[in-house]
């Protein structure tokens, strides 16, 4: 995404049904700002949104939420501002598809570059990567047996000397 105006529209699948509001995209160094204005959305009065970043992983449309978003007469008007820490690694505002609300009765509204069709039935959540397990050093040893064995590349074990 590249700073400018984008427009919510509330999605069905893959189709836009219709348009609620907007978003305005602004950067600054290392942060993103967005102003959201969204009317006429089935929510409760004080209820929070999740709003979330969605990309492509892959071809896969990805999603993570990155703050929530209070309600107020089935409106939303709010200021939200994103760090470098709020993305995925290797993941760049360049690189970001839109921004997305969805209500607790399922609907999703979404402003987007437009430039990529997508469905939000096909929408998964992002999941931090696990981190790899560190290399243990030292030589392993049977219990009860007093010999020390070394693992060998394949797994096999092998009697040390």
């Amino acid at each position: 995404m590249t700073p400018g105006i984008y427009y919510f529209y509330e999605y069905q699948a893959d189709k836009k049904i219709r348009n609620v509001g907007f978003l305005k995209l602004t950067q600054t160094f290392q942060s993103c700002h967005l102003q959201i204005s969204i009317r006429q959305i089935p929510a409760a009065s004080q209820e929070k949104l999740p709003l979330s970043m969605f990309f492509f992983e892959k071809d896969k449309p990805r999603k993570k939420t990155v703050a929530e978003l209070p309600t107020q007469n089935q409106c939303v008007s709010c200021r939200v501002t994103l760090s470098e820490a709020d993305f995925p690694p290797n993941l760049t505002l360049a690189k970001l598809h839109g921004f997305l609300l969805q209500t607790a009765d399922g609907r999703y509204f979404a402003a987007s570059t437009g430039n990529r069709p997508f469905s939000v039935n096909l929408l998964t959540d992002w999941m931090e990567p696990a981190p790899c397990p560190e290399p243990n050093p030292e030589p392993e040893s049977i219990p009860g047996e007093g010999e020390v064995t070394v693992t060998g590349p394949s797994g096999a074990l092998f009697p040390a000397a």
